[in-house]
């Protein structure tokens, strides 16, 4: 993500990926939030080594997941938000947005409801 709160429309595999896992910590959060192609996922899990807890979401119906914290600070929070579209990519030229990547598109009249489910244990 950058610059903010734009998207600078590169796609690359995440390296910190590993046997389906991803080790958070909060420097990888200091360039902004982290979109993660979410196509074929159903479920993603928040868990710690530390204790038993963990939080679960059913995300099925979202293309994209998001991961953000604050940037250059410790806190001991994380935002896990399931996207169904992507923010702006940036430009010097407007967005069009009948082509922008990860639009939904509806025909008047026409509605779309988009749900996922959250498990704490």
């Amino acid at each position: 993500m950058g610059p903010i709160p734009f998207r600078d429309g590169t796609e690359a595999p995440y390296p910190s990926i590993q046997a389906s896992e991803l080790a958070l910590n909060h420097e990888m959060f200091d360039d902004g939030l982290i979109i993660l192609n979410a196509k074929k996922l159903e479920n993603v899990t928040l868990h710690s080594n530390q204790t038993a807890h963990e939080v679960k979401l059913n995300i099925k119906q979202f293309p994209y997941l998001t991961l953000w914290a604050m940037e250059h600070e410790t806190q001991p929070f994380i935002c896990i938000e399931p996207f169904a579209g992507l923010p702006d990519q940036a430009s010097d030229q407007p967005t069009d947005w009948n082509n922008k990547k990860g639009n939904n598109l509806l025909e008047a009249g026409e509605s779309h409801t988009f749900e996922y489910g959250i498990e704490f244990k």
